[in-house]
């Protein structure tokens, strides 16, 4: 076990796919930090620039990395003096090398993202109530704008899911969306910190239910991941501080973080 000094107000964390890097947005000094794993090393740093006044610096609002492809990350720029917040675009970084072309269409807001297949790259605007699911192109290049489809889901701030196995994109107020047309294959009767996972059939959801609202206990819930049907639920009494993160490890293990 090994610890690390992460840089300045460390906030979105991304791990490449074969487990060799750790990639952590610094908000304080508007630069992503790479380290290698498992031992923490520090790598390589690179600045994500700044926009005009008044956006100043910019911080990585999200942040992934490109599926077999450990070296390349993709991130979403935003600026703590505007609102909303993700003015900044989405680059695309080799290492620390920014490819030339940003997506950074005037309005689009890229505040989840995801990888999928075929160079792309998915994300959402939960910033505003236009709801849009984005579809995004890849290329040496950079990466630009393909698609923009309004109206996706329904919630503030949610976040933005993907699985390879499905095609499907989901987000955590239960929509189901098909990636390929933008078109509603369903939606969950749940929502919190949602987890899809094809190999396993199953979504997960991590929240409060109507009753459980104001407390200190929360449900897991569990799906069909291709009929949308419940399987079952755990009830956890007790939870300390305020959840910020639902995953998947494992075989079968799921797992949550928390601001105390």
């Amino acid at each position: 076990q090994s610890t690390q000094f992460a840089g300045s107000e460390p906030d979105a964390l991304a791990i490449s796919d074969d487990g060799h890097f750790l990639y952590a947005a610094l908000d304080g000094s508007s630069s992503v930090q790479r380290f290698i794993l498992p031992g923490l090393t520090t790598d390589i740093n690179y600045s994500l620039g700044a926009g005009p006044y008044p956006e100043g610096p910019f911080f990585g609002v999200d942040l992934q990395v490109a599926p077999g492809l450990p070296h390349t990350t993709a991130v979403s720029r935003g600026s703590f003096a505007v609102s909303p917040v993700a003015l900044g675009g989405m680059a695309i970084f080799d290492d620390a090398t920014q490819r030339p072309t940003i997506a950074d269409t005037s309005g689009d807001l890229y505040d989840s993202l995801q990888w999928g297949s075929d160079a792309q790259v998915y994300a959402i605007n939960n910033e505003i109530s236009s709801f849009d699911f984005y579809v995004l192109s890849v290329g040496s290049g950079g990466v630009t704008l393909a698609h923009d489809y309004p109206s996706e889901f329904s919630d503030f701030y949610v976040r933005l899911h993907y699985d390879n196995g499905t095609h499907y994109a989901y987000t955590d107020d239960g929509y189901v969306i098909n990636a390929a047309n933008g078109l509603h294959v369903g939606q969950f009767p749940a929502s919190g910190y949602m987890v899809p996972d094809s190999t396993l059939n199953r979504a997960f959801f991590f929240g409060q239910t109507q009753s459980q609202a104001g407390s200190t206990s929360f449900t897991i819930e569990s799906f069909d991941l291709s009929t949308l049907a419940p399987i079952s639920e755990i009830t956890i009494d007790n939870v300390r501080g305020y959840p910020l993160q639902f995953i998947r490890w494992g075989a079968s293990g799921l797992a949550r973080s928390e601001e105390r």
